[in-house]
């Protein structure tokens, strides 16, 4: 991955006397304003070059932080896979578009390695992961602490998938009236979840909330 300093800085003055030229090295120059012309933020001005430096250092922090959250993100929904389907690491990374290293690096724990050399999962974990869960206060972030609280916490949100697509299946979610994750209740009224779903609060990218809590 591309660190802060792989980025080549290029930057221009938004002061029309420059013409456009690249800027300068002098501290007069650092102090001006400036627009980088390439890069991960092309196009921004910034009121100095010492200010986009810090910024370019910023933004490839946050680049990798985000690789990471959705490496482990990946990890985790193979284990899933593998523990459900019997799958080796590599066989349940390919499912889920990632790699056996990733898939091993985030739930090491979570696999045994058998006489034979081929990885299994274990029956269960205790990885602690942060959930997103809806409740009948809105959504929370629960901190799971086992499989088994992930396996619930994904069984919930199979049941409102299955509500609120069709054929519109609200069975699932009877099942789990009154049954609690991380102490809240999951909300399971049709008519709630409908309110929370014209929201916007269903519409997220992955149940795993890795870089919120």
């Amino acid at each position: 991955m591309a660190n802060a300093l792989d980025y080549k800085v290029v930057a221009t003055h938004t002061n029309q006397s420059h013409g456009g030229a690249e800027m300068g090295t002098s501290s007069s120059d650092r102090n001006q304003p400036f627009r980088p012309k390439s890069g991960p933020l092309a196009g921004r001005v910034f009121p100095s070059y010492d200010a986009y430096r810090r910024a370019v250092v910023a933004n490839a922090f946050d680049v990798m932080k985000l690789k990471l959250e959705r490496d482990r993100q990946a990890a985790l929904r193979a284990l899933s896979i593998a523990r459900a389907e019997h799958l080796s690491p590599s066989e349940a990374a390919r499912q889920v578009g990632t790699t056996r290293e990733t898939v091993l690096r985030h739930t090491a724990s979570a696999w045994v390695k058998a006489p034979s050399g081929r990885y299994q999962a274990t029956k269960s974990d205790r990885l602690s992961v942060p959930m997103r869960i809806l409740t009948r206060d809105g959504m929370q972030l629960v901190r799971t602490t086992s499989s088994r609280q992930r396996s619930l916490v994904g069984s919930y949100w199979d049941a409102v998938r299955r509500y609120t697509h069709p054929p519109s299946d609200a069975s699932a979610l009877a099942k789990l009236e009154g049954v609690s994750a991380g102490g809240y209740y999951f909300e399971t009224d049709p008519l709630a979840i409908d309110e929370w779903a014209n929201r916007g609060e269903l519409d997220f990218d992955d149940i795993y909330a890795l870089g919120e809590d």
